[in-house]
């Protein structure tokens, strides 16, 4: 029962952030990585709309992932395709999670993006340690490094707390500190998440981020840089026939150039 508990919050947490990828990706995310390799696979699809203020043209997503195993390694492949501001990009991703011992657990993430929506390159290495016997908590330290076209580039590390609580929730928290170039501007990025377990399976997500993004191109010639924003989000997960789950997300972004609203949905697949 802790084990299915474990892998469906996972999934549905990872599904939250395709749709949604801000152009600044060191920020901290609500559990990216399974800390449990199970023998479980994944396959799942989803897409989004996204409506922005300041005459800003409606934005889409798309996004198919595959996970599996091998052996004791778990293996995560995702695509995302993006259209906002005019332009147009895509994005592939890779992680290997592997275990080191039963209370430590390893993850290499490489990215690579086609267009000024994503890093051309990235890299993100995190260690995981599960604490007490009934695994109740998670730590999470990483580091990452981003290279954007133009000469630009991110680096940073994350902490984040993962508490699977006593009344089915899960409470998570998390930031992030790093130096976006040229420039060398300090960036960062706070949240706060809660996931309720409801009956059947089904899943609610609470999620709050406070950030200082270094950059995001608003367009081909258009770009801004050193900036706060903020994002809230709710999530609803449930099954919909045995191994089945629909997973629909709404996130309100807001920076001092503009807002938008985003509705995403997506299904998936495990066996």
């Amino acid at each position: 029962m802790k084990l299915n508990f474990r892998l469906n919050s996972i999934f549905f947490a990872v599904f939250l952030i395709h749709l949604n990828c801000q152009a600044n990706p060191i920020t901290t995310n609500t559990v990216t990585s399974n800390t449990t390799v199970t023998e479980r696979s994944e396959a799942a699809a989803g897409m989004s709309w996204g409506k922005a203020t300041n005459n800003y043209k409606e934005g889409t997503g798309q996004f198919l992932r595959f996970s599996t195993n091998l052996d004791k390694t778990r293996i995560d492949t995702e695509l995302v395709h993006q259209q906002r501001f005019q332009l147009n990009g895509s994005q592939a991703k890779l992680t290997v999670h592997q275990p080191v011992n039963s209370n430590n657990h390893i993850s290499l993430g490489l990215s690579s993006g086609n267009s000024k929506l994503f890093a051309k390159t990235g890299v993100n290495l995190s260690w995981a340690h599960r604490w007490l016997k009934n695994e109740t908590f998670i730590s999470r330290i990483g580091v990452q490094y981003y290279d954007w076209r133009e000469n630009r580039n991110q680096k940073g590390v994350s902490f984040e707390q993962v508490w699977y609580a006593p009344w089915n929730g899960i409470v998570q928290i998390g930031r992030t500190q790093g130096n976006s170039n040229p420039g060398n501007v300090s960036i960062h990025s706070n949240y706060i998440a809660h996931t309720w377990l409801l009956k059947n399976n089904a899943q609610l997500l609470f999620r709050y981020e406070q950030a200082r993004e270094g950059y995001m191109a608003l367009g081909e010639t258009n770009e801004i840089v050193d900036f706060d924003s903020k994002t809230l989000s709710l999530g609803l997960s449930y099954p919909i026939y045995k191994n089945n789950q629909l997973q629909w997300r709404w996130d309100r972004y807001q920076n001092p150039f503009y807002q938008r609203n985003t509705l995403s949905g997506a299904w998936s697949l495990q066996w």
